[in-house]
């Protein structure tokens, strides 16, 4: 499978870029600050491995259009750590309870009604189909000042 990043907008509609977009390029296309989500990327076959998708960081805050094609991409990371779970999602939250019960000072920002049970990304989101985290963080030190 070739390294792609691939622009997936709410509305269903995707746009692949013919070269890894600059970080003000990605503010732009997402329409505000820049949050780095971790995904499973599935696209090569028997040899799934972590990659990025960037988000808005404040997209569910402001409101934005729920995006399918990104909240499937988002989810599957949770689906293959908690399999067999009637609601991956809620174990999910519950190990991460767990795992942050020492840290009394972290607050969880509002968030959609149902969200806990259904996380979802809002707004347009930038795939990087292909590269692992590493190739990515790589790519960022060499074209970045």
């Amino acid at each position: 499978m070739p390294k792609r990043v691939v622009v997936l907008y709410p509305n269903g509609h995707a746009d692949e870029l013919p070269a890894p977009p600059s970080w003000q390029r990605m503010q732009a296309l997402v329409g505000g600050a820049v949050e780095q989500v971790t995904v499973l990327d599935a696209s090569v076959l028997h040899r799934p491995h972590y990659t990025y998708l960037y988000v808005n960081e404040d997209g569910l805050l402001q409101g934005l259009p729920r995006n399918q094609a990104a909240t499937e991409i988002y989810q599957r990371n949770v689906r293959m750590a908690f399999p067999g779970h009637a609601n991956p999602f809620l174990a999910a939250k519950q190990a991460w309870q767990r795992d942050t019960a020492a840290f009394p000072n972290v607050i969880e920002l509002a968030r959609p009604p149902g969200y806990d049970d259904d996380p979802w990304i809002a707004g347009t989101a930038i795939y990087w189909e292909g590269w692992t985290c590493e190739e990515i963080t790589a790519y960022w030190h060499a074209h970045t000042d």
